[in-house]
């Protein structure tokens, strides 16, 4: 399963800190710091490089061309005192590359920074939100600089991650702002269900194994390993032949590891697709979520959702179909969950 990552970043003048504050290192802008990150943009760009981007983008850069860790873009956009007034990267990279793309991303503008403020914007920018529009939620204050970072993950699509670093000079609505946080967004990416261990990895490997055999003897297709991936917050398993339908898919929650999304589909008659839904789910639900669970991997003539202890769970059977029957079922989080709720 192949991921992307989303690097966003904006920088207006200057450097800033969470400590030191000076005229030379303040968040108002340096005076002469343009070209230098002009010349790292443009070995960031290689020979895609413009002068002068093409509108509605503005300033000099380049536009999603492969940089360093994926695929990316850069606007660069300065003041006749070679301030440097805003600077803008986009990279996509597959979620495997997302620490080499950042450090690509951050590198440009390093300097904009003492080391307590980089130390902060770095740690910031791993903190993972499900994405979504987060607000404030994400924002805050460097010295004087107002600042958002944070990585976002669609839990749905776990191998993906888009990434946000805004950083724009201070002014009168920003100001009174509080200060940027380093530490992991309290309640965000929170699940009622249970942890995924390093036990159920190993088994969940073996089952995507077994499942993929089953559908692929069963279709008579040519015998192929399973595609299995496993990153930092997900595990996904899939079939090789795109006409044998069988996959699934978890993620979890940073810290906790904590189940924040389920997802199984496979052309299997119904006693075998429940047997391997209960292998893979029991021990990441409640006993009263399972119980829910498990009624929803029984056939049913229409879509149904169920509600299961802060979970929402849907399910989806067909049968006739040319090889015979699919079955699926998700686990999600129930929109506006809080712990203890």
């Amino acid at each position: 399963m192949k991921g992307w990552l989303l690097i966003a970043l904006a920088a207006c003048g200057g450097g800033g800190g969470s400590k030191k504050q000076t005229t030379a290192s303040g968040g108002t802008g340096a005076t002469g710091t343009a070209p230098k990150i002009r010349e790292r943009v443009k070995a960031y760009c290689g020979d895609k490089y413009q002068a002068a981007l093409p509108s509605p983008s503005k300033g000099d850069g380049c536009e999603w061309t492969m940089v360093k860790g994926g695929r990316g873009r850069v606007s660069l956009q300065s003041d006749p005192d070679n301030h440097v007034v805003e600077l803008a990267v986009t990279v996509m990279a597959n979620h495997a590359d997302a620490e080499t793309a950042r450090t690509a991303a951050f590198d440009l503008v390093h300097d904009l920074f003492d080391a307590d403020g980089a130390a902060t914007v770095q740690a910031a920018l791993k903190r993972v939100f499900q994405k979504r529009d987060t607000g404030t939620q994400n924002a805050g204050t460097i010295g004087a600089l107002g600042v958002r970072a944070s990585t976002e993950i669609d839990v749905t699509r776990p191998a993906e991650r888009w990434i946000e670093l805004q950083v724009q000079r201070m002014d009168s609505a920003t100001a009174a702002a509080p200060a940027l946080s380093s530490g992991p967004p309290p309640g965000e990416l929170a699940s009622p269900a249970r942890p995924v261990s390093d036990s159920w990895l190993a088994d969940a490997k073996a089952v995507c194994t077994e499942l993929v055999d089953m559908v692929l003897k069963s279709h008579k297709a040519a015998m192929a390993p399973a595609n299995w991936e496993q990153g930092e917050l997900h595990a996904d398993c899939s079939s090789p032949d795109e006409n044998s339908v069988a996959r699934f898919t978890v993620t979890w929650a940073p810290g906790t590891r904590n189940m924040v999304y389920g997802y199984f589909i496979a052309e299997l008659p119904q006693k075998k697709y429940a047997a391997i839904a209960d292998r893979l789910f029991t021990s990441l639900l409640t006993a009263g979520q399972w119980t829910v669970a498990k009624n929803a991997t029984k056939k049913a003539p229409l879509d149904r959702k169920f509600e299961a202890e802060g979970l929402q769970i849907g399910s989806r059977h067909e049968t006739g179909g040319f090889f015979g029957e699919t079955h699926e079922i998700d686990i999600s989080v129930q929109l506006g969950y809080k712990p203890g709720s």
